[in-house]
């Protein structure tokens, strides 16, 4: 490298450290994408991952290991969380954009069944499923579109639960897509109410899945959802219903056969 003289080398640093400062700054303002960001999975799951059949996890609060947290590219308060549900295992027949086909077309998810506790028995779960017009909830959609599906896009849609007295509002939002790779995060964004009575703030119910393509040509799926009770809406509380509930969504993902999957009965 040549020399500078000095007073030369004082102005070529003070570019140097200018032009640094600018990209800096300019790297700290730019909105994340979720394309890079670190995002992993538990352990366990990612373990189980090289299995086949899921494996079932369901936990309160209390019950939770410490210092659990949910995956760190999601934006949950663990503090408002009451219970956790989890969920992990190995597909195969399908790619990553089967897997985005399936979630894109909301009205599918209408009749997805699971095992109710309450009634020890297989039965529907989502009675009514459809995409809104995000801008006015009170328009239905067409089924979203494979393009729609970008990063960092907020999609929204409306869902009616077998036990929830009326239908809720979803945010739909995908963290990572690449061929590889997605990360979908999932949250109500309407109030659920009984009778004037609030049981749901938005927030309240969260859900995300991890579907990862692996080295021999199946993919790995983790999904968590989490679950806000306070007041009267602890009534509601059943961690193997949640858990149930997560398998269901789980088998939708993956195109499984529902009663196969390891319901908790």
């Amino acid at each position: 490298m040549f020399l500078l003289r000095p007073r030369f080398r004082s102005i070529a640093m003070l570019i140097a450290f200018v032009a640094y400062f600018h990209v800096s700054a300019a790297r700290a303002t730019e909105p994340p994408t979720g394309q890079t960001e670190s995002c992993q999975i538990p352990q366990w799951a990612a373990a189980n991952g090289r299995g086949s059949a899921p494996a079932p996890v369901t936990r309160t609060l209390t019950e939770l290991p410490n210092g659990w947290s949910p995956p760190d590219c999601l934006d949950w308060d663990v503090r408002r969380i009451t219970s956790v549900a989890e969920v992990a295992g190995t597909f195969h027949g399908s790619e990553i954009n089967d897997v985005l086909l399936r979630l894109a077309n909301i009205s599918g998810f209408t009749g997805t069944t699971y095992w109710s506790v309450t009634d020890s028995q297989l039965e529907p779960l989502i009675l009514d499923s459809f995409a809104v017009d995000s801008a006015h909830f009170d328009r239905k959609r067409p089924d979203f579109l494979l393009s729609e599906l970008n990063v960092g896009r907020d999609l929204v849609f409306s869902e009616k639960d077998n036990r929830l007295p009326s239908a809720a509002f979803y945010r739909l939002r995908v963290l990572r897509r690449n061929k590889n790779q997605i990360i979908l995060d999932i949250s109500n964004i309407s109030v659920v109410k009984r009778f004037f009575i609030t049981l749901l703030e938005p927030g309240d119910m969260r859900t995300a899945v991890f579907v990862s393509r692996t080295a021999n040509g199946g993919l790995t799926c983790y999904a968590v959802s989490g679950i806000h009770l306070a007041g009267l809406s602890k009534l509601l509380d059943n961690p193997r219903s949640l858990l149930n509930r997560l398998l269901a969504f789980y088998g939708h993902v993956c195109g499984a056969d529902f009663s196969t999957l390891p319901w908790d009965k």
